[in-house]
């Protein structure tokens, strides 16, 4: 089991007696967490910690608890990893491909999230009173081959959402490239620079189309700091297209209702009559 502090580097910039306060709570969380379900404490990393345990539930059940107690005791949000894999002790530490494996899925899981592996998912997978969703094979840094991947569904942890997952999967530079915020961009501007072709196009070619709903963007570049951006795009979109004589562009707020939902475009269409 690994473990992190989201955003702890940041904090112990911006205020060290915090951070260490945060850091105290977090330890004593989780030594309390792995005593009470039979594990051993490896290391401690700055703010992130290593742990194995003797049996795979009880490592599942530790990590449900460290994010319970975590969420009612710091602000912070902790990021765990687990897998179930060959390791090798020297000098009281411990290394292998099961500690690279856990290390590397903590370091992508959603904050206050869990994510496992495989191995762990097989492990549990008769124990109804552990959810898990299948996330897809990941492609993890420093690991030569795609790794299946689940995260714990309980109250109170995040669910990635579906960008997120596609994200996590890596997707061609392809599909990321038609995909990407700056996609959006340059058809922005194709809107913006060309608006008598392209009206004289939806009329030649489509006439029957009598208006558009313009979906919401999802942000794949990773960076949720520049999603007011993604926003903005897709409100000046919905604004430019809506220029087209002829041709009705539902809202911004409209569109954002489909947001993470799961419907084919034929059945929005067919609920909007597009």
């Amino acid at each position: 089991m690994f473990t992190d502090i989201v955003g702890y580097t940041a904090l112990m910039g911006s205020d060290e007696d915090k951070a260490f306060e945060v850091l105290e709570k977090s330890r004593d969380i989780h030594i309390k967490s792995i005593n009470q379900f039979n594990g051993k404490l490896i290391k401690e990393m700055g703010d992130g910690m290593l742990a194995q345990f003797s049996t795979v539930i009880d490592s599942v059940l530790c990590t449900i608890e460290i994010q319970k107690q975590s969420r009612h005791q710091i602000k912070e949000k902790i990021r765990i990893g687990l897998h179930l894999g060959d390791i090798t002790f020297d000098h009281e530490d411990i290394f292998g491909d099961g500690v690279n494996i856990a290390l590397r899925l903590q370091s992508v899981a959603d904050p206050g999230g869990i994510y496992i592996s495989e191995s762990i998912q097989k492990s549990i997978r008769a124990k109804n009173a552990v959810k898990t969703k299948y996330l897809g094979q990941i492609k993890l840094k420093n690991v030569d081959y795609p790794v299946n991947t689940y995260c714990i569904i309980e109250d109170g942890l995040p669910v990635p959402s579906a960008s997120k997952i596609e994200q996590l999967k890596g997707k061609t530079l392809f599909y990321r490239l038609i995909t990407s915020v700056y996609a959006y961009i340059i058809l922005l501007l194709l809107v913006m620079a060309n608006g008598p072709w392209i009206r004289s196009y939806f009329k030649t070619e489509f006439a029957g189309i009598s208006s558009l709903l313009i979906l919401p963007f999802d942000n794949y570049t990773g960076d949720d700091s520049i999603e007011y951006i993604v926003e903005g795009i897709h409100d000046a979109l919905i604004g430019d297209v809506g220029k087209i004589s002829g041709l009705r562009v539902p809202s911004k707020q409209t569109a954002n209702a489909y947001r993470n939902v799961e419907k084919s475009f034929p059945q929005i269409a067919t609920e909007h009559q597009y």
